[in-house]
């Protein structure tokens, strides 16, 4: 193995080295018996060829899921719902507003959308939090948004196409319908 630092020749000493880099021919400080290298609690213990190896519970003595902390151990309780507000949409989906308070005393916006699975018949969840930092901003977003959609609203076409596949979804038997749980 050869380097050459660029515009040197393998003649300057200070650019090239042949064989092995100069920092391998250093002689490595030897260990004290007083203070091995594994009593260091920031680095983690070096394997070894003969040493098993380390399993993820043993890795600085910690189990995985270990929190810190005095509350680590209690258990949380939800935060208090000050407001909320929900409504079933025409199709399978429901959509849920709430207002909470966190433990810091601050608030944040939770909007959820919840769509029952046909096959499996389970409510999947899809969730989103707006704290009260960006409480302005959001809802400056939603109401140039709601002024657009009012502005370009649907052609009565689409209206009454999209009226019509909810209807006949609601009828095709063997479908779960909105509140129900079978045909």
């Amino acid at each position: 193995m050869s380097f050459v630092a660029s515009g040197s020749s393998a003649s300057n000493a200070r650019g090239s080295f042949q064989g092995n880099p100069p920092s391998a021919a250093r002689p490595s400080p030897p260990q004290s018996a007083s203070y091995p290298q594994s009593a260091n609690p920031k680095r983690a213990p070096r394997e070894s060829a003969s040493a098993p190896p380390l399993d993820a519970r043993s890795v600085r003595g910690r189990k995985p899921g270990w929190k810190k902390g005095p509350r680590a151990d209690a258990q949380k309780t939800p935060d208090p719902i000050l407001f909320q507000t929900y409504f079933k949409s025409v199709g399978p989906r429901t959509y849920a507003a709430q207002l909470k308070r966190a433990g810091n005393g601050n608030q944040y916006l939770v909007f959820t959308e919840g769509k029952r699975d046909k096959v499996t018949d389970e409510v999947r969840k899809t969730s989103l939090y707006v704290f009260s930092e960006d409480f302005v901003s959001f809802f400056k977003l939603l109401k140039e948004t709601a002024e657009y959609v009012k502005a370009h609203p649907l052609s009565a076409e689409m209206v009454q196409k999209r009226a019509r596949f909810w209807q006949k979804q609601n009828e095709t038997p063997g479908t779960a319908k909105p509140g129900n749980k079978g045909a």
